[in-house]
């Protein structure tokens, strides 16, 4: 492995990768280490060290097989700062996996040689995914305000033997990992079986993913969850003529529930490309014939947690095409109480106009007989002989009104005609 694809500066040298010098604070961090000893007596130890010197004085001093050490996600202080930068370059760790710490992306793995030591092979991999709380612990209000995110980020350092793959000294390094993998192995801890990942170090990264999946498919089902109530008060409300769901659907929510569907269904294809990746590595490397089986078992857990994997994207795109169709049917909602009241003020309209077309007749001859042109005088009706100006002038100032109206009326349909014309011969220049 070539030392090219090394860039420090890059990552983050001030944190990381600045010169440990003498006057550097005392480094302290809070490590909790798993260790299997094997020999004579097998002996299992569960430390809680309080510096990353102690845990490299071990390394360096004492025959393990296998080590599990959980660190903190973030340093928080100077302390830590140093802890961490003694434990990256004890552990010959690349610039790649700093990288994925100050970038979070969704996914990522890699593995490569050791620059060190050429005995050494080192894996990495990061998965990020959106926490969704359960219903009975979480405030309504407090699902848009959600920002709680399921991080784990893992380093396999392995140092081969050359003869014998049960002399390997394997270290699982975990930056912030969630208390179910921790669980899983404490659970490991207890098992006789830990030899196994001696011989196949690519073990822990399924007991991992195995883990990862469970807590992404249970934040799956709390999300349907949540979703469901509220397509069950659109369902309900269907055929009633004023539903309460019409007048206070809770758009906001909606478009909530389908943000983390969104945010979830991206950390599950990322799982399914990280799962083809170490299939595809593990399927590459060359295993001894003692251990082709146990390689061969890996990969058939590989391919089930991408399954597995797939299954939750499944269900998470059927989440969000019922989204869809709620968010759809809850505007059908709206828009049929719309119509409903459009309809109301439209037969209040016709109302108005029937009464002003029985009034208007009446109206109009009240008027034109109020005009001094007619008289009445010992019951006989006199009408003036100069009664023609008035309807000269009534035809006259009728005509110019209603012709200046269809003036108007073309010139203003001429000009939204040029307008719509115009418009697609802009997007062809």
């Amino acid at each position: 492995m070539s030392a090219i694809f090394e860039d420090h500066e890059s990552s983050d040298k001030h944190l990381f990768y600045e010169q440990l010098s003498a006057t550097s604070p005392a480094e302290s961090i809070n490590l909790r280490v798993l260790e299997w000893h094997s020999g004579d007596h097998e002996q299992r130890t569960d430390t809680t060290l309080t510096s990353a010197s102690d845990l490299i004085t071990r390394d360096t001093e004492s025959d393990c097989p296998l080590r599990i050490v959980f660190a903190p996600r973030d340093a928080k202080h100077s302390a830590e700062h140093r802890a961490v930068r003694l434990l990256y370059s004890h552990y010959d760790v690349p610039s790649s996996f700093t990288l994925i710490k100050s970038t979070s992306p969704t996914h990522a793995f890699g593995q490569r040689k050791g620059l060190k030591d050429p005995n050494v092979e080192v894996s990495w991999t990061r998965f990020l995914c959106k926490d969704i709380l359960p219903l009975d612990t979480q405030h309504h209000e407090d699902f848009h305000d959600n920002f709680r995110w399921i991080v784990c980020d893992a380093y396999l350092h392995v140092r081969k033997h050359k003869d014998d793959e049960a002399k390997n000294s394997v270290t699982l390094l975990f930056f912030g990992a969630p208390p179910k993998v921790v669980q899983r192995f404490e659970r490991l801890f207890g098992s006789e079986a830990w030899a196994d990942a001696v011989r196949e170090p690519y073990i822990l990264l399924a007991l991992v993913y195995e883990q990862l999946f469970l807590l992404l498919d249970k934040a799956a089902w709390t999300l349907a969850g949540w979703f469901r109530s509220k397509e069950r008060s659109a369902l309900n409300s269907v055929g009633q003529e004023s539903s309460p769901h019409v007048e206070a659907t809770d758009f906001a929510t909606l478009h909530e529930i389908a943000k983390h569907g969104i945010y979830m269904s991206e950390a599950a294809a990322a799982a399914v490309l990280e799962m083809e990746m170490v299939i595809s590595h593990l399927e590459d490397l060359s295993s001894n014939p003692s251990s082709a089986n146990l390689r061969s078992a890996t990969i058939s857990h590989f391919h089930y947690q991408k399954s597995s994997f797939q299954s939750t994207q499944l269900r998470l795109a059927s989440l969000d095409k019922r989204i869809a169709n709620v968010i759809s049917l809850s505007f059908n909602l709206v828009t049929q109480r719309d119509s409903q009241v459009l309809k109301q003020d439209s037969n209040a309209m016709k109302a108005i106009a029937v009464l002003t077309l029985v009034f208007l007749p009446l109206t109009g001859i009240a008027s034109l007989f109020s005009t001094p042109f007619f008289q009445v005088a010992e019951s006989h009706l006199w009408v003036s002989a100069s009664i023609w100006i008035f309807w000269v002038i009534t035809v006259c100032l009728t005509c110019s009104i209603v012709t200046i109206w269809v003036w108007w009326y073309r010139s203003m349909k001429e000009r939204s005609g040029s307008i719509v014309r115009r418009k697609p011969a802009e997007k062809l220049g």
